[in-house]
């Protein structure tokens, strides 16, 4: 008989823990594995691609967010959803939960604790700033390790937090994310794509793919452009590609007054059309103040490009400083701007950095390794358990 599992997260809106279930979940050996996807608050943006893939996607009777309510509603929404959930695992009793981001791992863990579920799983796919907001819940998060049999991370950054959290050893295990590195060796040519968005085929481009949320560091990467902008030997621009939510006016103030406005275009989520605007830039840029382990800085590695990013969360794992991009200090401007203008007048370099992150990407962070890695886990607790 076949393994069934359970994936458990909030939706299959646009973002990087959403995107990794679309490329691992239609992945895992068919033959092996029967996979259902929970959404607890409505199905989102990506679950039509997944579906068309042969993954069926579960959703309760309603259609938004928890975010949208206020409290009480929150709270019966969050209910119903639990409840939701409690009889689909009941009804179906899967050998497996796999659960991704804090909530889904509260009312996900806390389910699959109560209905038996044989093996569960949580995923932690972020650095845990998140519980200075919620510390009750947060000491719920840290008592349910307990009821775990495995608790995933995508960085060791994150895997040390985990540690200091009080999660035994035995219980973690380290997964990077896996980027279909074959979507990001496009056949259009960078000249073709830029003539298509009517940018300078000479221009210097840099890219940041990253919804548009403070701690993503937009302002920063205004604020160092608006700083060196002066000293680029030809035109540029700066492609944002990412969620507007409500930063974008600010960010277009902001650039207004630095005096860049027409250099900067917010795109929006683009989704379908990463490869191409990767393809189409000099320079990828990941400014952010937190981080577990980004897919688009893999995306961009993979495409070939050269990748300025923050220390922060795994950023420093994907990155080798000075070989496939640079590293810089978060919240810092000033160098965020150096290592910008160092990239911007070093083709030579742009192209040496860019190979060697195609490269790293193909021998360690690809689509195909991190399957294997989750089947091979699967496996293990099956064995574990039975």
């Amino acid at each position: 008989m076949k393994t069934k599992i359970v994936y458990i997260i909030g939706s299959l809106d646009i973002g990087g823990a959403e995107g990794h279930i679309v490329e691992i979940a239609p992945r895992l050996d068919r033959s092996r594995f029967e996979v259902n996807i929970f959404t607890l608050t409505h199905a989102g943006t990506l679950a039509t691609e997944i579906k068309a893939k042969g993954v069926k996607v579960i959703t309760p009777s309603q259609s938004e967010s928890f975010k949208s309510a206020g409290q009480i509603r929150t709270t019966i929404r969050v209910l119903r959803s639990s409840m939701a959930l409690l009889w689909f695992l009941w009804r179906e009793r899967p050998d497996i939960v796999h659960c991704y981001l804090p909530l889904s791992y509260l009312i996900g863990g806390i389910s699959g604790v109560l209905t038996g579920v044989p093996i569960r799983i949580m995923s932690r796919r972020s650095l845990n700033i998140y519980q200075k907001k919620y510390f009750l819940l947060s000491q719920i998060e840290c008592y349910l390790h307990g009821w775990m049999h495995r608790i995933l991370a995508n960085s060791n950054a994150v895997l040390c937090q985990l540690v200091e959290e009080g999660v035994r050893k035995s219980q973690l295990r380290l997964v990077y994310n896996g980027v279909d590195v074959s979507k990001y060796q496009n056949h259009l040519s960078r000249r073709t794509f830029r003539k298509t968005m009517e940018v300078d085929p000479n221009a210097f481009v840099l890219i940041v793919v990253a919804n548009l949320i403070p701690y993503k560091g937009h302002e920063d990467l205004l604020s160092a452009l608006g700083e060196i902008h002066t000293a680029f030997t030809t035109s540029w621009q700066l492609l944002c590609v990412g969620k507007p939510l409500r930063l974008q006016p600010h960010l277009e103030a902001m650039a207004q007054e630095l005096g860049i406005f027409s250099n900067v275009r917010f795109l929006g989520e683009q989704r379908e059309q990463i490869p191409e605007l990767l393809v189409s830039a000099d320079v990828g840029v990941l400014c952010s103040h937190q981080e577990g382990f980004s897919n688009s800085l893999l995306e961009g590695m993979a495409t070939g490009l050269p990748m300025v990013v923050t220390d922060v969360g795994g950023n420093a794992e994907a990155v080798v400083d000075g070989e496939t991009g640079i590293i810089v200090p978060p919240n810092c401007p000033e160098k965020l701007g150096v290592a910008i203008l160092n990239l911007a007048n070093d083709q030579e370099k742009r192209m040496s950095m860019g190979a060697a992150g195609r490269q790293r990407v193909q021998q360690l962070y690809s689509v195909e390794s991190c399957v294997a890695e989750y089947e091979e886990l699967y496996a293990e607790l099956l064995q574990e358990v039975n």
